[in-house]
């Protein structure tokens, strides 16, 4: 979910988002989804350790606008 300073909110389809990123990185002649400072895991304050894309989860993979609101 993102959050915009009008209070509009957009919602994703998580696996959809994943799996058109490598095509608008290209597609706009970006390298990198980030730059090499934050491609180490994520570690949550608790100690959780989290994979780059900030979950906890493996794998990866837009058609995918699920939700949007506008408040």
């Amino acid at each position: 979910m993102l959050e915009f300073e009008d209070k509009f909110l957009v919602v994703l389809e998580r696996e959809l988002a994943l799996a058109a990123s490598a095509s608008i990185l290209r597609g706009y002649g970006i390298p990198s989804e980030r730059s090499a400072d934050l491609l180490e895991p994520y570690i949550e304050d608790d100690g959780a350790l989290l994979d780059a894309d900030g979950t906890d989860e493996t794998g990866s993979g837009f058609d995918g606008l699920l939700r949007a609101w506008r408040f």
